[in-house]
């Protein structure tokens, strides 16, 4: 089964989930998800999403890759993307980087970013997994 996510159900579930908003606060920047052949941009602001666009996935240029970018990309082929969003997760499909250690998933962008977020990147890695399953809508 193919995997994608509806923009509007991100946004609503990122922004109402109390774990999400708490890690993410003061959040200015972007983080995307490369999800096969697609890319789904979030727009931070304040610590909330304030913008999802999905278009074909394209490869990281080099000016995200640097510190200061405010960019964090998170990518694997979609095979990986339906491992994580099961429900149980197979082993390491738990969070992305058991998945970028042991499987195809790559941490790209802002390495400053990245970190400093990182347990509200973690957290999304739930939020898609209920998405996935239903078990949150829009």
């Amino acid at each position: 089964m193919p995997v994608s996510f509806d923009p509007r159900a991100i946004t609503e579930a990122f922004n109402t989930d109390p774990e999400f908003v708490l890690c993410a606060r003061y959040w200015e920047g972007t983080l995307e998800f490369g999800v096969g052949d697609s890319l789904y941009t979030i727009t931070m602001a304040a610590g909330k999403v304030s913008g999802v666009a999905v278009t074909p996935y394209e490869p990281l240029a080099d000016e995200g890759r640097q510190d200061g970018s405010r960019r964090v990309r998170i990518s694997a082929p979609a095979g990986d993307w339906e491992n994580m969003v099961k429900d149980p997760a197979p082993p390491f499909y738990l969070d992305y980087y058991s998945a970028s250690a042991h499987h195809d998933f790559v941490l790209d962008g802002d390495r400053e970013s990245l970190w400093a977020y990182y347990p509200a990147i973690r957290r999304t890695a739930e939020l898609f997994r209920a998405l996935a399953q239903g078990k949150v809508s829009a």
